[in-house]
Parts: C-alpha cells; sequence; structure tokens
C-alpha cells in the first residue's frame, strides 16, 4: 500500500469494496512469497517439498476475479509485481540484517 504506483490504483478506485478486496489480494501476496521462501528454506534443508498452501492460490483466483470488474489487467499486474519486490526485499533484509545489498550496506559492513 505504500508503493506509489500501488497508492495512485487507490486514488482511481476509491471504492471501499474495491479497496478490500485489493488489501486482500496484496496480503494474500505477501504471505505467498513468504511461504515460498519457507518452501526453498525447508526444500533445502530437509530434502521435502512442502508446498504453498493450495487456498492461498484459490483465494487469490478469487479476489482477482472481483478486482477484474473494477481494475485492468494492468493495475492488477502493477499490484502483483510492486507486491512481490516489496515482499521480497523484506525477505531478504531479514535474512540479511546488515543490509540488502547497496554500497552503503556494504561500507557498513
Amino acid at each position: 500500500m505504500q508503493h506509489s504506483e500501488v497508492r495512485e490504483i487507490f486514488r482511481r478506485h476509491d471504492v471501499p469494496a474495491v479497496k478490500k478486496d485489493a488489501y486482500g489480494l496484496i496480503e494474500l501476496l505477501v504471505e505467498t512469497e513468504f511461504k515460498k521462501k519457507e518452501v526453498k528454506t525447508a526444500k533445502t534443508l530437509a530434502g521435502a517439498q512442502p508446498a504453498v498452501p493450495p487456498e492461498f492460490e484459490y483465494r487469490t483466483s478469487v479476489l482477482e476475479n472481483k478486482l477484474k470488474t473494477s481494475l485492468n489487467h494492468k493495475e492488477l499486474e502493477t499490484i502483483h509485481r510492486c507486491t512481490s519486490n516489496i515482499a521480497q526485499a523484506s525477505i531478504n533484509l531479514h535474512s540479511k540484517p546488515m543490509g540488502i545489498g547497496y554500497d552503503a550496506d556494504q561500507k557498513l559492513g
């Protein structure tokens, strides 16, 4: 919700039901990104391959279908892209507490 492109979508579609569904979609997308990380970690450590829960895909699909009546394809792609980028940056920051690789992070150690 903090990304400027996502905020712009919310400004254009200032309808409570659309915002509620979009917030729900963003939360699911973030949870999915973190689950994917857990899957990779578990797969690497145990050789097992736990899956992202199927209900995540179902719930995501339901919310996307509801949002398609108000948002266009490009807006949905923007929400997906921005959410994924922010979630990945958060995952990287949590896995590397010294920073996410910017020059200043490397200089500070």
